[in-house]
Parts: structure tokens; C-alpha cells; sequence
């Protein structure tokens, strides 16, 4: 294998090489993505849960009087 066939070679796979890390990059994000909305959501369920539990304990304490 000649220099310029070596050269030509490694050039290839480092180029393969920068797509799948980009490639890579770009799942990364989407899952980031993914966790910071079902953070969120997590969020407003606990936030709706607990009112929740207050109005029902709120009637529980109302309908006890």
C-alpha cells in the first residue's frame, strides 16, 4: 500500500469516524430532550397530585365537622 492509498484510508475512516459522532451528538440531544419534558411532566403531576390530596383532605375535614 503506497503513502497516498494509507493517507486516503485514514482520511476515510476518520471521516466515518465524525459522522457517527455526530450522529451520536445529535441522539444525545433528543434524549435530552426527551428527559427534561418528562421532568416536567413528572413535575405537574406531583404539583396536581398534591392539590389533590389537600382538596380531599380539606373535604375530609369538612364533611368530619
Amino acid at each position: 500500500m503506497s503513502q497516498e492509498e494509507f493517507q486516503k484510508l485514514v482520511l476515510k475512516k476518520l471521516d466515518n469516524i465524525e459522522t457517527r459522532l455526530d450522529n451520536l451528538e445529535s441522539e444525545v440531544k433528543e434524549v435530552k430532550e426527551i428527559v427534561l419534558r418528562t421532568e416536567e411532566q413528572t413535575k405537574g403531576l406531583s404539583e396536581f397530585k398534591q392539590a389533590v390530596k389537600e382538596s380531599t383532605e380539606d373535604l375530609i375535614k369538612k364533611i368530619s365537622w
